[in-house]
């Protein structure tokens, strides 16, 4: 269509009759149309090609949605690998080196003193109908390292399902994975594509691994996921690369968890952490020690070992690759096996938090800590109906420990006022969280359920002749000449409660019921105070 799209526009310009344009317009109409519908049919497949696997379909729709910008010709020359390369070793050693040198890894061989009973001493053999179904399921992935492109595996596994049983059946038998499976090429994957893509520190290192290798990971990995599923070995806080758990159901748990919380009055506090290059800094020997403990030993804990020991990366970019760097630590990101070796790694972590009474969740190397105490109010309202009328400075005291918990909730700066941060949360200042006191203490001594000796101190409003106020619900306020001293006049109940009574609207005076007195109350102190 292409091709007669620029006849037609030839013949046109050559002859600009009508009849010529009429004919390149309506094919121009009908070219469109067929871009659009092959656009679409595309989409379609694309989607449907990712049908019951939510993590392909997020991936496919992420690509469609934001394709890569293209910001000019990319540096992929060989010095630009070696700077990726060096950028990438560096990150992980500097984190490294600023553990606690008490946590490094003892040198011992685990394979050889487990720290419990040998649970699984070897991995089974599988079968080439096994192979066969793995083979169908992987996604075709190809590694510069791949001897041929891996979707021609996957088309000729019938053929090839017996020989690759056989290699990856010795690889369980000896307990070992061949070097030339242990290397990763890197290729340095934008974090965000907002993200400037000058900035190494933008990126990070995802391995592309030997197809062959991933089909031995993902045989591993599906015995290793069974024995955990049936020794009930992970921290039942972790969700991450768990059959059945997600971020759906984290986030499900965790929201209950804030609202019941909530309903019982209590304020909670939820910290998010992020581990800065998690799987990159995992050590090997801790590792390895949880792999002991856990139950595993035998050519099973020497087949781990092989597969974590003696690997090489590399940075290739474009057709430039860097030299191989060995690697001392890490799981290699983009594996099959490394999120579970991950979760097993990191089971500690859960313990140790709940130690301290703190709730928490986890996924993978997202970590959510969750605390809930009363309100931090609370205190400050004991007994706060005495407060009223206190002199400022006194009163000033109490106003900078509220504003400290208003800053605290907020994470406002020093230098913000304080009026905001309160009005913001919807809470009073001080000053009328005193008069919401007495006020309350009132309308429940008015309306008999609060202590006759209370009641007796107040009285209702009574004229001497009928006025407009005799329905009001007023009370009545004692004469000067029974209030000399100023402390009296202020801080008195029998004075404040009905001088504080008088001034609210007659509607929340004349509240129904209790919920709706403190309702209206709230929402008529709060005016005072903010408006």
């Amino acid at each position: 269509m292409k091709r007669r799209k620029r006849v037609l526009e030839s013949v046109w310009r050559s002859d600009p009759s009508e009849s010529n344009r009429t004919r390149f317009v309506s094919f121009l109409r009908a070219y469109a149309a067929a871009i659009k519908a092959a656009k679409k049919t595309f989409f379609a497949a694309t989607i449907a090609s990712a049908k019951n696997r939510p993590a392909e379909l997020f991936r496919v729709v992420r690509g469609l949605l934001t394709p890569p910008i293209s910001g000019g010709s990319p540096d992929n020359s060989a010095a630009h690998c070696e700077a990726f390369a060096r950028f990438f070793a560096d990150k992980v050693a500097l984190i490294r080196s600023g553990l606690d040198a008490t946590l490094d890894a003892v040198s011992v061989d685990v394979t050889q003193a487990p720290a419990c009973p040998i649970l699984l001493d070897s991995f089974q053999f599988v079968k080439p109908e096994d192979v066969d179904k793995i083979l169908g399921g992987m996604r075709p992935t190809t590694s510069i390292l791949d001897p041929c492109p891996s979707w021609l595996l996957k088309e000729a596994r019938g053929g090839l399902a017996e020989w690759v049983t056989v290699v990856v059946n010795a690889s369980l038998r000896e307990g070992k994975i061949p070097a030339s499976l242990k290397q990763a090429v890197i290729k340095p994957l934008l974090k965000k594509p907002s993200l400037d893509p000058t900035k190494l520190d933008n990126f990070r290192p995802v391995s592309n691994l030997p197809f062959l290798g991933k089909v031995m990971e993902s045989v591993v990995a599906s015995q290793l996921q069974v024995f955990l599923r049936d020794t009930d070995y992970l921290d039942p806080a972790q969700s991450g690369f768990r059959p059945g758990h997600g971020t759906e159901t984290v986030l499900v748990a965790l929201v209950d968890d804030l609202r019941r919380e909530l309903d019982r009055g209590s304020v909670s506090l939820l910290v998010l952490l992020d581990l800065s290059a998690a799987f990159d800094t995992v050590d090997h020997g801790i590792l390895l020690g949880r792999l002991a403990e856990m139950g595993l030993g035998g050519t099973a804990l020497q087949w781990l070992r092989s597969f974590l020991e003696g690997r090489t990366q590399k940075v290739l970019l474009g057709d430039s690759c860097s030299t191989p760097q060995p690697l001392t630590c890490g799981v290699p990101q983009g594996s099959i096996l490394s999120p579970l070796l991950f979760n097993i790694y990191m089971k500690p972590l859960g313990e140790i938090i709940r130690s301290f009474g703190v709730r928490c969740h986890l996924y993978a190397d997202d970590v959510q800590l969750c605390h809930s105490f009363p309100p931090a109010t609370s205190r400050l309202d004991y007994c706060n109906a005495l407060y009223v009328g206190l002199p400022l400075k006194t009163a000033r005291k109490l106003q900078l420990v509220q504003r400290a918990a208003a800053m605290l909730l907020t994470g406002a700066g020093r230098r913000e006022h304080t009026t905001p941060l309160l009005s913001q949360l919807h809470w009073l200042p001080i000053r009328y969280r005193a008069q919401f006191k007495v006020l309350v203490l009132s309308y429940k001594a008015l309306n008999g359920s609060g202590p006759k000796y209370l009641a007796d101190h107040i009285s209702a409003y009574e004229p001497t002749r009928a006025l407009r106020s005799s329905g009001e619900a007023l009370l009545s306020v004692p004469p000067a000449s029974q209030v000399r001293l100023a402390g009296t006049r202020e801080r008195a109940f029998s004075v404040v409660a009905p001088r504080l009574w008088n001034t609210l609207p007659a509607e929340v005076r004349q509240a129904p019921s209790l919920m709706a007195f403190r309702r209206g109350l709230k929402t008529w102190l709060f005016e005072q105070a903010f408006n």
